[in-house]
């Protein structure tokens, strides 16, 4: 009478174990990552009430060629829409008033936020 040895169904070894997890753990970071990234896009255009939010996924240009427009990077993939024109007013900077737009630290984060965006503005005044 002869027995066969019981089939073991869920052996791996400790590197696959390792594999399994550092997977797993570089999903979840790129997850928060993107969803960290939407929600400071959401807290910008809720602080800048002068955002122009185009929702329209292409558009045809003059000559007749078609632009499609997308949330940068898989931002999409959450339901994120694009944003063509991002205007805003920042305040201007005592130390050096003649600092120009685009160098001021929080343009200059609004551009990071919002890479597919042509982000204008002006300086307003302190009082």
């Amino acid at each position: 009478m002869t027995t066969t040895p019981k089939r073991r169904w869920f052996a791996y070894s400790l590197r696959t174990l390792f594999v399994v997890v550092t997977v797993f753990g570089l999903a979840v970071g790129w997850f928060i990552y993107q969803l960290n990234w939407i929600r400071q896009r959401r807290e910008a255009m809720d602080k800048y009430s002068q955002t122009y939010n185009d929702p329209a996924e292409r558009y045809e240009k003059e000559d007749g060629t078609i632009v499609s427009f997308h949330a940068p990077g898989l931002l999409w993939l959450f339901g994120e829409r694009n944003v063509r024109e991002f205007t805003m007013n920042v305040p201007e900077n005592p130390d050096d008033p003649a600092m120009w737009f685009y160098s001021h630290p929080e343009v200059q984060r609004i551009q990071c936020l919002f890479p597919e965006a042509q982000v204008d503005g002006q300086y307003i005044g302190i009082h």
